[in-house]
């Protein structure tokens, strides 16, 4: 739910600050890209200050680096010229190559190992990776392939299902599920805020003041809940990263 949520502030951050639609001028491009990399820096510093899990630092490096992630396909396409149809195929081969050298050097792909630097590093490349992997899949299927955003919504939520409903057959599969959930998550959420900005003209502002309110309120929730489970076991985890 975090990650679906994350991925949308993400969405709406970058629209919002690229064309405010508020009656400010937008930052354009380079503006929103130099704001979004500061932001970007600032909650991965912070992360990596962490020697435990904080539920409230981690989410804000995910939401840092979903803002940023947004953005890169942009920057690919518009300020590098590569093809807006081109990157989705681009990311995913840098992606795999990822996983690749992750499971050849750790054996193992699941964040439940992520107990030391070198692993959360390969860890949140992994994240940006994905993020912007998203992003451009988006692009193609709305503007490409010229699928409505609210259908492309129900397509990807559809996809979601499916990996829930294969998790739940076959355990044996837990990481491969999961990584697959955290990549349909990007697009997912995606469509549904150029749904949400871009159909229904709700304002990008609005969206992300919603979404904002809406993460704190769960992220304080999750921290309460996880520092009941630290007292209950008598020790918070060694691992600065959990699940979703």
């Amino acid at each position: 739910m975090l990650t679906v949520l994350a991925a949308g502030l993400g969405q709406a951050v970058a629209d919002w600050l690229i064309d405010t639609g508020d009656g400010l001028p937008g930052l354009g491009l380079g503006g929103a890209l130099g704001i979004e990399a500061g932001l970007f820096v600032l909650a991965l510093t912070l992360q990596f200050a962490m020697r435990r899990y904080v539920p409230a630092v981690y989410w804000l490096a995910v939401l840092g680096v979903s803002i940023f992630g947004t953005l890169l396909p942009d920057v690919m396409h518009f300020a590098i010229g590569i093809p807006s149809s081109a990157l989705p195929l681009i990311y995913a081969l840098v992606l795999a190559m990822t996983f690749s050298f992750w499971y050849h050097a750790e054996r193992s792909l699941s964040i439940n190992t992520i107990r030391i630097r070198r692993r959360e590093s390969t860890y949140w490349v992994t994240v940006l990776l994905i993020f912007a992997l998203g992003t451009s899949v988006v692009d193609l299927v709305t503007l490409q392939w010229h699928v409505g955003s609210l259908a492309a919504t129900m397509g990807f939520i559809v996809a979601m299902l499916a990996v829930g409903a294969l998790h739940a057959r076959i355990r044996g599969a837990a990481v491969l599920l999961f990584w697959s959930a955290y990549v349909i998550a990007r697009p997912l959420a995606g469509s549904l805020s150029d749904w949400l900005i871009h159909d229904e003209g709700v304002k990008a502002s609005t969206v992300t003041l919603v979404g904002i309110v809406l993460a704190v309120m769960i992220i304080g929730s999750s921290t309460v809940a996880y520092r009941r489970a630290s007292r209950r076991h008598g020790a918070t985890s060694a691992a600065t990263i959990e699940p979703d």
